[in-house]
């Protein structure tokens, strides 16, 4: 997975790790008449850590503006994540208890039959 974040960073990633990348023309050209870049490269366990990098790094508003969006989305995501297993867990209770309110009174009709 790549994703350009704006004209200066981009963000390449798999399920192990995420990397910000920084490439910025100079505006200086090297001896073969190429623009010389400057580059550099950070190393981030989650998307999270590295879109918050990203903001701290990044110069102007507009591209603040995508990765800040991006972070929103995601940050949505783990939320809504985590009340779906909530539910789950509370559907799963829910469950157990009437699994038990059915067996108490199962075992009070096998005592009334004695």
């Amino acid at each position: 997975m790549t994703f350009k974040l704006d004209n200066d960073f981009y963000v390449e990633g798999d399920k192990n790790f995420f990397i910000l990348h920084y490439e910025h023309e100079t505006g200086e050209l090297n001896e073969k008449g190429y623009m010389v870049l400057s580059r550099d490269q950070w190393y981030y366990p989650t998307l999270k850590l590295c879109l918050e990098s990203y903001l701290d790094r990044a110069v102007g508003d507009m591209g603040k503006c995508v990765a800040r969006e991006i972070l929103n989305k995601y940050n949505e995501s783990v939320t809504q994540i985590k009340l779906c297993s909530e539910l789950s867990w509370s559907n799963k209770d829910t469950r157990i208890l009437k699994l038990e309110e059915e067996n108490k009174e199962l075992k009070r009709q096998l005592k009334s039959k004695k």
